[in-house]
């Protein structure tokens, strides 16, 4: 459109059947070419009026259920204390905001850091590029000012930003060299120095902090994937849910609670450890238990922590219930030193010690608030065992009880004194490289363990965790 190219106007309606979001870059788009381009003013502000239309006629159909509730996500800045849940007239909305500029200002304020951190790395110059500039700007306001601070964080949803906005650095850096060569390369200096300095508070934070995803779990979730049916509905895990969005039915696992269920084959892909989760460990393995077990679901995949099942959903049933502080079995976790032992009736599977030293069970783990628990765990040994308790998020053994062996299968206790309020922290970088991000979740990962010297035989079948009695 920038260069007067007719064919601009073919890619309109392939942008805008993408969603209301996608309206937004039209508008922007429009804009920038009526700011850049005399003799175009009046397509591009025919472009900027279809996407600003675009996204008023999905918002008044209710187009946009499924877009984290449209603009009503914004009426918070019209009327204060609005949820976002409830409904507010465009009238009103746009009134609202417009006689509160204040409101809108604070909220930006409030993420300044975030804003910061979505343009620093890609050269701020780029900003005095005209033909890019209200793109930029639209991106940046839209996701700034949806109420939290998800949409604000340096994420998928400011990609725009990260596409356009280096080549607007690189537009304004052409323009300065061409006109005063010196403050062009000064400037260019500063944009390249910039750029690295990013580049090494954060590049070496991407595989612990981001890629959390092993490659033997993406195999085998590469194999899952094709055995699943095009009309299935598919409930994922939210850290890989990504690679299941061309199924038609969709839906994430969020963790303890109601999950709806609108079809009648389910398919269930749970990875307790792997990527960036909204459902805790325990939660996730404890759900593991349940499909394996009362739902009876048919187990497809469990292996490198990922878990799949087909799952024929009862007449009458539209949701199940997913746990919480439940027990879980030992073998949805063995450890090092541990074999899970799948066969037979479930009640009856188990993690069994291979020989060596180490660890027959690890990651038995609940997010709890601190306070006093007793943590239990079903077993037999042959031999001397240990029962540890440990406090993730501070990285504390919290108690040890050594056990010579066991007369069969016994059930242990240990107390367990969790009063300590350790605090997970996630890295947000350091001076001018700084972005802000969603706090850990609150409270504190216990976790219990079973080690063995090796030698002997341990066979794990459940651990549980339950506030202490008063």
């Amino acid at each position: 459109m920038a260069n007067g190219r007719r064919r601009a106007w073919w890619w309109v309606l392939p942008l805008l059947a993408c969603g209301d979001v996608t309206g937004t870059y039209l508008a922007g788009i429009g804009v920038g070419v009526m700011l850049a381009r005399r003799g175009l003013r009046r397509q591009g502000a025919a472009l900027a009026c279809i996407g600003l239309v675009a996204v008023l006629v999905i918002t008044l159909i209710h187009g946009n259920r499924g877009s984290a509730h449209g603009l009503q996500a914004y009426a918070y800045l019209a009327v204060p204390g609005f949820k976002a849940t409830g409904y507010i007239s465009m009238t009103r909305l746009v009134t609202g905001i417009a006689t509160h500029p204040i409101r809108v200002l604070s909220v930006l304020w409030s993420k300044r850091l975030d804003l910061w951190a979505n343009l620093a790395p890609s050269g701020l110059v780029g900003l005095g590029f005209p033909v890019l500039l209200p793109l930029i700007v639209m991106v940046a306001l839209v996701n700034s000012l949806f109420h939290g601070v998800l949409f604000a964080e340096p994420l998928f949803q400011s990609l725009p930003i990260y596409v356009f906005m280096p080549v607007a650095s690189v537009g304004v850096l052409c323009w300065l060299t061409a006109r005063r060569r010196w403050l062009g390369l000064a400037v260019t200096g500063l944009v390249v120095a910039q750029a690295i300095g990013w580049a090494a508070v954060w590049g070496v934070r991407a595989p612990g902090q981001w890629l959390r995803v092993p490659a033997a779990a993406a195999a085998t979730l590469a194999r899952v994937e094709p055995l699943i049916p095009a009309s299935a509905e598919v409930i994922v895990s939210q850290g890989v849910i990504g690679r299941f969005a061309d199924h038609a039915d969709v839906r994430v696992l969020l963790g303890p609670g109601s999950q709806p269920i609108g079809r009648r084959d389910v398919w269930f892909v749970v990875l307790p450890a792997s990527g960036v989760e909204t459902q805790n460990t325990g939660s996730a393995m404890a759900l593991i238990a349940q499909l394996a077990g009362p739902l009876h679901a048919r187990m497809v995949a469990h292996a490198n922590g990922v878990w799949a099942f087909d799952w024929h959903r009862p007449a009458g049933v539209h949701e199940i219930e997913v746990p919480g502080q439940a027990p879980i079995p030992a073998w949805t976790t063995p450890g090092s030193a541990g074999r899970a032992v799948m066969t037979g009736p479930v009640s009856g599977w188990n993690v069994t010690s291979t020989g060596h030293r180490g660890y027959v069970v690890s990651g038995l783990a609940w997010q709890v608030p601190s306070g006093r628990y007793q943590a239990s765990v079903t077993l037999s040994a042959s031999g001397p065992v240990n029962v540890e308790v440990w406090d993730d998020t501070g990285d504390a053994l919290l108690a040890r009880r050594t056990l010579p062996a066991t007369d069969g299968v016994e059930s242990i206790s240990v107390p367990v004194d969790a009063t300590t309020p350790y605090q997970a922290h996630v890295f947000q970088g350091w001076g001018p490289f700084q972005a802000g991000f969603i706090a850990p979740p609150g409270g504190q990962r216990i976790e219990i363990r079973i080690w063995s010297p090796g030698g002997e035989t341990v066979r794990a079948y459940q651990g549980a965790l339950t506030p202490a009695a008063s």
